[in-house]
């Protein structure tokens, strides 16, 4: 009896104690319960906090001591009775989890989860509870994470991550990198692994906000007989690739010996071609069964800020990364909830299934960015940098901007016109397309980071030039409340701007970037797929 004791008298850990895991870190309930309230502690509530765990540390202290002056037959009687109780809640539990949970699963469209394996308690996996650590335990549930699948998953599969992906740049920043990896782990027929969206941190799962098989999704049937392996997370990363069975591939390095240069040098489909060449290279010893990239990213700004980038664009658009991309049922349920009033769409009007290619008819999304574009958009010019990414693919009108007068103020004031047009140059453009479309765009959804009064203004000012509704992202009709709905705001945009008979934007901004591919994959009409700069129309 005497180990109980010492059980209930041990010391509390030493400071230097660590957790040895090898595992991506965790969000605690504690946090969780954090991040649900206001975020706004006062002094005084810290200091109660703290008195009350003195307290609490005290009276602990109090027990134990109460503790060791029980004679050892009452331990026993009562540690009887207390494994007693247990072992009736355990039974319990398991009765409990056998509960059939069908209704109960995410609606379509969505990943499929293991239910045969899960972990994660029962309420995780209801339709629409969207918290952190639910959607995470999700992830963790997907049914590739099995070491038992046959190749080309399981233990004999082969994988690779990105150590050198960026985690502290924007949503858009980081997806367009991401996706660009998960197209070239597909060619090269590895399982991508993926990581979490690491801003704003301390970040959040990817399935938080993306679906498709960048993020778990199959891909389709090759053939009859063959499916490329499905990407994972870096739980189970850890877990198939232990790290005595990684090899490490510095991109500079590797690429030298493949004859590649600097970044930014070569043409982005060359790059592609090279690194599938060298990561399906025979490894008869399964030496290479687990790679990390390292070093700078394959697809730095060096590279994404550069017209050679578009050199991938024909044979990126046909892979299943981007024609099967969606995104998570988060961000579609709460664009179902709100794409009435955005769109200006009677109630009556039935949100078809996001699987499809379908069009918001009449309406016109607009990206105006401001804030803190007001000082970028000088950078931009006094860079010398060209659109940002799928901007620059050569079918859209408006893909092209001429910098020949680099470095001038004439260039400068060109670089202007387009990253941060005034209300009648933004209108201008509004007239444009409206002729384009022969006048059957009605109303304008504007999407921005601008001030209120900012949009207020500008919406009268839209109005007054014809058009039938205006809102914007500050309208009080749409302003979204719960953290759910303020973190999924930004694809819920996307995908309104996607789907959008019409779309202007900003070619040097991400998310513009971002809402031409989606938009091109969807095969809208290039010309209508616009940037804030006078087109050339033919």
């Amino acid at each position: 009896m005497s180990f109980l004791k010492s059980l209930f008298n041990k010391g509390p850990p030493s400071e230097h104690a660590e957790e040895k895991y090898d595992l991506l870190p965790r969000h605690s309930s504690e946090q969780d319960s954090a991040e649900e309230g206001t975020g706004n502690t006062s002094v005084d509530d810290l200091r109660e906090q703290e008195n009350g765990e003195q307290l609490s540390r005290s009276t602990s202290r109090r027990r134990l001591d109460a503790f060791s002056e029980i004679p050892e037959h009452r331990i026993w009687m009562w540690t009887s009775i207390g494994l007693g109780f247990l072992s009736v809640g355990l039974m319990i539990g398991l009765i409990l989890c056998k509960v059939d949970t069908s209704d109960s699963m995410p609606v379509q469209p969505t990943l499929e989860v293991d239910e045969e394996s899960r972990w994660a308690p029962a309420s995780c996996f209801h339709s629409k509870n969207f918290s952190l650590e639910c959607v995470r335990q999700r992830e963790d549930a997907l049914p590739q994470h099995n070491l038992d699948l046959p190749f080309p998953e399981g233990r004999t599969g082969r994988y690779i991550t990105f150590l050198n992906q960026y985690i502290h740049m924007g949503f858009n920043n980081q997806l367009e990198e991401l996706i660009l990896n998960a197209y070239l782990s597909h060619r090269a027929n590895r399982s991508y692994a993926f990581r979490d969206i690491g801003y704003p941190a301390p970040g959040y799962p990817l399935t938080h906000m993306v679906a498709g098989p960048a993020a778990g999704a199959p891909f389709p049937w090759t053939n009859e007989t063959y499916r490329a392996p499905r990407s994972i997370n870096q739980f189970f990363w850890h877990q198939v690739c232990p790290r005595a069975e990684r090899i490490q591939f510095n991109t500079a390095i590797e690429g030298k010996k493949m004859g590649l240069g600097a970044p930014g040098d070569d043409e982005g489909a060359l790059v592609i071609d090279k690194w599938v060449e060298r990561l399906t290279q025979p490894d008869p010893e399964g030496k290479e069964r687990c790679v990390e990239m390292t070093g700078s990213s394959l697809f730095d700004f060096k590279l994404m800020d550069n017209v050679k980038i578009v050199s991938i664009w024909e044979e990126i658009s046909k892979s299943p990364v981007l024609t099967e991309f969606m995104w998570a049922p988060m961000v579609n349920w709460v664009y179902e909830r709100y794409v009435h009033r955005m769109a200006s769409m009677p109630e009556s009007w039935k949100v078809p299934d996001p699987r499809t290619k379908y069009t918001i008819p009449g309406l016109l999304v607009i990206a105006v960015r401001r804030g803190d574009y007001q000082g970028h958009c000088h950078n931009l010019a006094k860079w010398g940098l060209p659109y940002n990414v799928w901007a620059m693919v050569p079918a859209l009108p408006d893909s092209q901007l001429d910098r020949t007068g680099y470095p001038s103020d004439e260039d400068h004031a060109n670089v202007l016109r387009h990253c941060w047009p005034t209300e009648e140059q933004m209108l201008e453009k509004l007239r444009e397309v409206r002729d384009y479309t022969k006048g059957s765009l009605k109303n304008v959804y504007i999407m921005s980071n601008g001030q209120l009064d900012f949009l207020d203004k500008f919406k009268e000012m839209i109005l007054a030039d014809g058009w039938e509704n205006v809102v914007h992202t500050l309208s009080p009709e749409v302003v979204m409340e719960s953290r759910e709905e303020k973190m999924a705001s930004v694809a819920v945009d996307m995908e309104i701007a996607r789907r959008a008979e019409a779309f202007i934007g900003n070619g040097f901004s991400s998310v513009t970037s971002n809402v031409a591919m989606l938009r091109m994959v969807d095969f809208k009409d290039d010309y209508t797929t616009r940037f804030w700069k006078k087109s050339r129309m033919t």
